[in-house]
């Protein structure tokens, strides 16, 4: 019995030193190519030259992307300002051609009679809701289709139409899809 344990134990001392003997030959007799991404020496600037990479490439998508932002808030802006400009001139037409006295001698008090030179707008979407009141939230009263006419009733200034269809619907739908003629 005492001679099984010792040769048991003789055994695993005995794979323990070939073992070792190898790993020690293998790391002498590396067969990495020296200065490659697997040599255990070099791996390490090989990581850091990667990572130095892409933290130049990502660093270049973070400008590009403020760049980007920031023309977006030009071009914002810009649209305000045309939009603002645009409110000007129709309210400033409008204003100038409806006829003198034509606003207090209504006995109706019907809102959706207008002066006789009114905006006309046509649809220019594949479809657009008519809108109950001037928000998306609001129940659909209708649905307009591309090159449908519109008379433009009011610009409620918030990029909301005031309308009336052909049909004698009246509602709201969003300015920017309907194009006004003139």
């Amino acid at each position: 019995m005492k001679f099984r344990s010792k040769f048991a134990a003789a055994t695993i001392m005995l794979v323990l030193v070939i073992s070792l003997s190898l790993n020690i030959v293998s790391a002498i007799n590396q067969t990495a190519i020296p200065g490659s991404d697997q040599d255990p020496i070099v791996s390490k600037s090989y990581v850091d030259a990667a990572f130095e990479q892409l933290s130049s490439k990502i660093q270049m998508l973070l400008e590009k992307n403020d760049e980007l932002t920031n023309k977006i808030a030009e071009q914002e802006k810009q649209i305000k300002s045309l939009q603002a400009e645009l409110n000007a001139l129709k309210s400033g037409s409008a204003a100038g051609t409806s006829p003198p006295g034509s606003g207090s001698g209504s006995s109706g008090g019907n809102t959706d009679q207008q002066p006789a030179a009114q905006l006309t707008g046509v649809v220019n979407v594949a479809a657009l809701n008519l809108r109950e009141k001037p928000t998306t939230s609001s129940r659909r009263v209708g649905l307009l289709y591309k090159n449908e006419t519109v008379t433009i009733l009011s610009d409620e200034g918030n990029g909301w139409y005031r309308v009336k269809t052909s049909k004698g619907v009246t509602g709201y739908v969003f300015a920017i899809y309907v194009t006004v003629k003139k």
